[in-house]
């Protein structure tokens, strides 16, 4: 991933950044989340840890439905594109036969 930047000549790269950030990301919410949680609720560790694993599951869910949605778009996406690519590749390969 290059980022273009605003002085001609230098060059930015934020792939290790923009992972370590991901990877701090990934790995830190999944344990400092259930651990705040049960070190707000001390007396009602269960209650805590039932909350977590709803609100876990809640969000596969949702994650789930979006990906269903967006996969609809994207066929009907790709039902445009390949009609308008019929329409425009009509003749296109006149010009190919002319370089060949």
């Amino acid at each position: 991933m290059r980022v273009v930047p605003a002085t001609p000549g230098a060059r930015y790269d934020p792939g290790p950044r923009v992972l370590a950030a991901l990877g701090l990301a990934f790995g830190g919410v999944p344990i400092a989340l259930p651990a705040w949680m049960i070190e707000t609720a001390p007396r009602a560790v269960e209650a805590a840890s039932v909350l977590w694993v709803a609100v876990f599951d809640l969000s596969v869910g949702l994650e789930a439905l979006a990906g269903g949605v967006v996969d609809d778009l994207i066929v009907s996406f790709r039902w445009f594109g390949g009609r308008l690519g019929g329409v425009g590749g009509e003749g296109g390969d006149r010009h190919l036969r002319r370089h060949v």
